[in-house]
């Protein structure tokens, strides 16, 4: 799919006639966030150049995007990508067209670059949305493998907007870029959902102090009809930012079989429910959905 972006690009075609606007853009509130959501990235070791592939323990970075030092663990816009602006966004968008031009970091070796790209394919072959290789576009993301963690903003914030993959935990399982690009597209936790408390059971006194805050709901946050998943690849662990290895997120309802939470192998079904109803419907309907995953 992503060749097919390529080609549009080489033949100089407008993106706009040949990929039409699906929906109308879309306003996110971010001012759930707070100024949490800014920040200093921290600086990862240097990287170096590996012959052959490195390999993260299974006890090592098992969910590296909820290990980071940033806003649930994976969401910072970095104060370096707003030093120019008067005052820091409090709103993004969806991606106009579902287009997103992106730029990778020629320091990931092949291999990682083969995993973004293939994330990048399968939002593509479940949806309207296209990316396409960053050329003189205004607004566009860069992916990065220099900072510490993993990590995006929500939806487009405007100009160079940055999403790191540190190496090798944040490739190390495929639905983790995939988990990162769908922050891009606008995607929140789905533990943080405004609906989430008649799903799950935040077990406060299992979770750090200093991380209560990545729990808060987002009160302004939009379901476009899906149901709540414990399978989405947006949903956390059952025992994320635990202070005693005890869960802190414990589901109320019953789960299908081989639902996991915290799963990073896939797009369940009802992420991409989601995503069609955010980019790809002429209208989105206000009736829940019912999806399995």
């Amino acid at each position: 799919m992503y060749r097919i972006s390529v080609l549009f690009v080489l033949l100089g075609l407008s993106l706009t006639n040949a990929y039409p606007l699906h929906s109308p853009v879309i306003i996110f509130d971010l001012s759930v966030y707070g100024k949490a959501l800014f920040g200093q990235p921290k600086l990862a070791e240097p990287y170096v150049l590996r012959t052959q592939p490195r390999v993260a323990s299974d006890e090592e970075d098992e969910h590296p995007e909820e290990s980071g030092d940033y806003l649930e663990g994976d969401i910072l816009v970095p104060e370096s990508s707003i030093s120019m602006r008067s005052s820091p966004p409090r709103v993004s968008t969806t991606w106009p067209n579902g287009v997103v031009p992106y730029e990778i970091s020629t320091t990931f070796p092949q291999d990682d670059v083969d995993t973004i790209m293939r994330a990048m394919e399968l939002i593509q072959n479940k949806s309207c949305i296209l990316f396409i290789p960053h050329t003189t576009e205004k607004n566009y993301i860069s992916i990065t493998n220099q900072y510490k963690g993993c990590w995006s903003a929500v939806g487009r914030i405007g100009d160079k907007q940055e999403v790191n993959l540190q190496l090798p935990a944040c490739t190390k399982k495929f639905g983790t870029p995939v988990h990162e690009l769908l922050h891009v597209l606008g995607f929140p936790h789905e533990q943080n959902r405004n609906i989430r408390d008649d799903f799950v059971v935040i077990v406060n006194q299992n979770i750090k102090a200093d991380f209560m805050k990545n729990f808060k709901i987002d009160e302004h946050g939009q379901d476009f009809g899906v149901i709540y998943d414990y399978g989405s690849v947006m949903h956390y662990s059952q025992k994320a930012f635990s202070i005693n290895g005890d869960p802190t997120i414990v589901a109320i309802k019953k789960r299908e079989p081989g639902v996991e939470m915290g799963q990073r192998t896939n797009i369940s079904d009802s992420d991409v429910a989601r995503l069609n109803r955010m980019y790809c419907e002429t209208e989105t309907s206000s009736t829940p959905i019912s999806v399995e995953t």
